[in-house]
């Protein structure tokens, strides 16, 4: 109710825009306005969508029925089921004749933007780029290609840092010009950049020009190459889904991963047990772990799959406010921040 209050002010002027248009005296004439889409991070998209803001556990994603556990079935094998419009009004009207039903298929209750002319929780907000392709799929490529070009003995970790050291950027790229990858960055499995300097680099692995021909993962970088710049493409055309959807399958299915995963003999029990070796070497049994804000379904995921994993880790979940809190009274000058209405404080 509170973000529906917000938001109102800024539906009523939408509307009237769709539907008065603006009148300009100079060029006699009136403008009318359509909304199509709004942009935000995935997280804020699910929230403002009514949607469950969580992206470890149940249904993840607000435009098809993909679940968490089918995440990783590979597109050959499986068809997701779009959302429509209609399928979300019937969850809707299902949660509001049940409440004790807190979310049906990840939609946890209607949108503050329903009352919107022309807007729908199932198409109106499109996928993160940033964060889905920027710093999620580019970086990964990335540091797979580079491990696979020390693997193979193409180039050492310290030649990889030098090369990116000595790199020469053009005067397109130097705004978003990145960092040189160091060798802490490849034992860690970890690219620390901003977004633009992660696409910047992503674009730029010209400079590794010279052993890429040889790296088995290269076809895969050249397919996700080609579906970012269609993505990012204006304008975009509809003629373009098909061979989008050959490409996106031949990403997900054609880089040989799935088929070395199903191809394991490591049972789940075996894989719980190395997972908790590796977390005993840096984690003391009952210390508690800075989590994210999934950390309650991140708890469940662990309790139901890797009990022994679950009981080694000691959780407490530390609301996000209450760290802006503890920061803002430690880092002021003044003596004491007064308390917000309904918010806690740190020391409390």
């Amino acid at each position: 109710m509170k973000m529906k209050n917000i938001y109102n002010p800024i539906i009523s002027d939408l509307n009237d825009l769709q539907s008065s248009g603006l009148i300009i005296n100079t060029f006699n004439s009136q403008i009318y306005f359509t909304f199509t889409t709004m942009a935000a991070n995935n997280l804020a998209a699910h929230e403002v969508d009514g949607f469950q803001q969580s992206f470890s556990f149940g249904y993840i994603c607000r435009r098809c029925l993909i679940t968490y556990e089918n995440r990783l079935i590979p597109l050959t094998d499986v068809y997701f089921v779009r959302r429509v419009a209609m399928q979300h009004q019937c969850v809707l009207q299902s949660l509001e004749n049940n409440p004790q039903i807190k979310s049906i298929c990840g939609i946890v209750g209607p949108s503050p933007l329903n009352d919107l002319r022309n807007f729908n929780s199932s198409s109106s907000l499109p996928g993160d780029v940033m964060h889905d392709l920027f710093e999620g799929v580019c970086p990964l490529i990335i540091m797979a290609m580079l491990k696979e070009a020390s693997s193979s003995r193409l180039n050492t970790f310290s030649a990889i840092q030098t090369r990116t050291e000595n790199f020469i950027y053009g005067a397109l790229d130097t705004s978003n010009k990145s960092p040189p990858i160091q060798i802490k960055h490849l034992n860690n499995d970890c690219i620390t950049r901003i977004a633009s300097q992660k696409f910047c680099l992503f674009r730029l692995f010209i400079m590794l020009s010279d052993i890429v021909d040889h790296l088995q993962l290269f076809k895969i970088y050249l397919i996700s190459r080609e579906l970012l710049d269609m993505v990012l493409a204006l304008p975009q055309r509809k003629n373009w889904i098909p061979f989008m959807e050959t490409l996106a399958i031949n990403f997900h299915c054609g880089n040989g991963l799935f088929d070395d995963v199903f191809a394991s003999k490591t049972t789940k029990e075996e894989m719980e047990s190395q997972l908790l070796d590796l977390i005993k070497r840096h984690c003391p049994e009952k210390r508690c772990p800075l989590a994210s804000s999934s950390i309650h379904w991140d708890r469940e995921v662990a309790r139901l799959r890797m009990p022994s994993v679950f009981n080694h880790l000691h959780y407490r979940v530390i609301d996000v406010s209450c760290f802006h809190k503890m920061v803002q009274r430690w880092s002021t000058s003044e003596k004491w921040i007064e308390k917000e209405k309904d918010v806690e404080n740190a020391m409390e």
